[in-house]
């Protein structure tokens, strides 16, 4: 929470405030006469809205309109940073005004309209959305394993060692198994967040920072109050509190499911195959869980309210309602959700399942989350990167190939990020880039082209939307390129598919190479009369061995003694094996390691 100068509370309580919106644009600055009226939104939050949650790992958003009269002329928006800054007026004689940073982003999307540049941008959090390699098995302290994320993914960390050490499983040794279901640097931060009890952000600096729910609610410091004259209306809060009296951890090694903490009827949280905390003495794992038990028991009171208020607050911020619809409720909780918008003020959200709906331990059901309607409402993501160099030139080139399968009608949302490298035509000034959209094999009219005046790399950004029914889908992303060509490298390729409802057992359209040797035992023909010829015919008809390592032996046969006979014909022959596998997220395996093949 920004607290600032006392001035600056003082102007922060008064019914009537002035404040400005100002930043930079790639250190280019520009001032409230830039920016269009109450144009400014920011978005945030560090748990499902469905129930109390940790691990989170959310982007966080802005959204601004520029004016025409910016006198910045980018030749293209994307991936330009801005900072926004906020600043509130303390004193009209002589005109004082504080300032502080409200966050850094990145513009994935610019719209030119009458009004200016409508821009959408993400905080950096966005940037761990890199795909890791196979043999990527990072282990150490929290410090260590987070400083070597950030370095991979160009972001600054914003915690000393000794604040990582400070948090619940911290001073650790934390190891990330062989085989787990990580794909990109944001899921190992996932893992790691729900591993100290707490979520991971992107704090006013751009930085990554992970807050733990144990020291946040065990902080002595004094806890701010939201008062009733404070709060617009529509605020609510709950009558009952959320809290966990244990969880469930998956072992991936034994295939097993076990329970740690006490009975009651609060619910239990669902750690999943968490995979740092897989290995080690039972004793060691139980210890880190308890761990994790320790953040999740505190008492939280769902609430909403609005404010008419400087944008201060901070996820994970506690706070305390009173007076009003409050009143007896004087139950400390936190902030899960953030929504500013300049001139409206702010709304802020706690999340959390009420305890009283809570199925027994017995039916193993960790928390609401696990209901089939919010499984439905999460928000799924799909990742592709190219797994070859890419050359652009006059003919289309395939860059990326997403499919995916929609539970329910909805919409889904896709990014596409390609550092590209150029090289102009002879006689050129300029490569043209044209992006060629396909959904199920179905070509659209959206076509967007981008310029690039020299030779060196560029970042391409791509965000396309669409509504799609339920079932199976394709999302296909074809390149062409006039005035030169564009080489993309190996990974380089980047596009991330999220949206609600989309199932984590999507269709597999890959290919599989088998092979395997096969020895089949001679047959013997103990003797025969008068014949004009005998054949021996073998028929292996093989889709797949047990195994693929088992040798193929039919029962010897033998032939006795036989009248005379035009033609002997005899087929020997091994029943087709048909292979079949479990319903599973990573059912096949492939050359690049992300799937596995299992048989019987």
């Amino acid at each position: 929470m920004y607290v600032g100068s006392a001035e600056f509370q003082a102007a922060n309580s008064r019914f009537i405030q002035m404040h400005r919106i100002s930043g930079t644009i790639d250190g280019h600055a520009f001032g409230p006469e830039n920016v269009l009226l109450n144009s400014v939104r920011i978005n945030n939050q560090c748990s499902d809205q469905i129930d109390a949650q940790i691990g989170a790992v959310y982007i966080g958003t802005l959204e601004i309109t520029f004016l025409p009269n910016l006198n910045i002329l980018p030749t293209t928006w994307q991936g330009r940073e801005i900072v926004i800054n906020f600043s509130l007026l303390t004193d009209q004689n002589p005109e004082t005004w504080e300032t502080f940073t409200l966050g850094i982003f990145h513009v994935a999307e610019c719209n030119r309209t009458m009004q200016g540049y409508e821009i959408t941008a993400y905080d950096n959090m966005a940037a761990f959305d890199k795909p890791i390699t196979w043999d990527y098995l990072p282990s150490g302290k929290l410090y260590n394993i987070l400083q070597d994320i950030c370095t991979r993914c160009s972001v600054t960390l914003g915690m000393t060692s000794g604040q990582c050490e400070a948090l619940p499983n911290g001073n650790v040794n934390l190891g990330l198994f062989p085989g787990s279901d990580c794909q990109t640097y944001r899921d190992i931060i996932y893992w790691l967040s729900q591993t100290v009890a707490g979520f991971a952000t992107m704090d006013r600096a751009g930085r990554l920072v992970l807050r733990s729910y144990t020291n946040i609610m065990e902080d002595a410091g004094t806890v701010p109050e939201l008062p009733e004259d404070k709060r617009l209306t529509g605020a609510s809060i709950s009558d009952y509190v959320t809290r966990f009296r244990g969880a469930y951890l998956f072992n991936m090694k034994e295939e097993t499911r076990k329970y740690y903490g006490a009975a009651g009827i609060d619910p239990v949280y669902d750690l999943g195959a968490n995979p740092f905390l897989q290995y080690g003495t039972p004793a060691g794992i139980r210890n880190m869980v308890y761990d994790i038990i320790d953040g999740i028991s505190y008492h939280l009171r769902p609430f909403t309210a609005s404010i008419m208020s400087a944008p201060v607050w901070e996820l994970g911020d506690r706070i305390k309602l009173t007076g009003g619809i409050a009143q007896g409720y004087n139950t400390v909780t936190v902030i899960h959700a953030i929504s500013y918008t300049s001139g409206q003020g702010m709304q802020l959200q706690c999340f959390g399942a009420n305890p009283a709906i809570a199925e027994s331990e017995t039916q193993d059901k960790s928390s609401s989350a696990a209901s089939n309607s919010a499984r439905l409402a999460n928000t799924s993501y799909k990742r592709y990167a190219n797994p070859n160099t890419i050359t652009v030139g006059t003919t289309p080139e395939k860059i990326v190939d997403i499919t995916f399968t929609a539970e329910k009608e909805t919409d889904f949302d896709v990014w596409h990020e390609f550092l590209l490298t150029t090289q102009l035509g002879t006689g050129s000034d300029a490569v043209e880039l044209e992006a060629i959209y396909y959904l199920d094999s179905v070509e659209l009219a959206r076509k967007p082209v981008e310029t690039y005046e020299d030779e060196a790399r560029h970042i391409m950004t791509l965000n396309y939307s669409e509504a799609v029914l339920d079932g199976n889908h394709q999302w296909e992303v074809y390149l062409v390129a006039s005035g030169g060509t564009a080489t993309i490298n190996t990974s380089d390729a980047i596009a991330v598919l999220k949206g609600q409802g989309l199932s984590n057992a999507d269709t597999w359209d890959g290919i599989i190479l088998l092979n395997d040797d096969v020895h089949i035992q001679l047959l013997t023909i103990d003797s025969m009369m008068v014949s004009e010829s005998v054949t021996v015919q073998h028929d292996i008809d093989v889709v797949l061995i047990d195994g693929l390592e088992d040798d193929i032996t039919p029962e010897q046969m033998t032939i006795g003694a036989l009248g005379l006979t035009e033609n002997i014909s005899i087929t020997m022959w091994q029943p087709t094996f048909v292979f079949e596998v479990e319903e599973s997220t990573d059912a096949f395996t492939t050359e690049d390691g992300n799937y596995y093949i299992e048989t019987e």
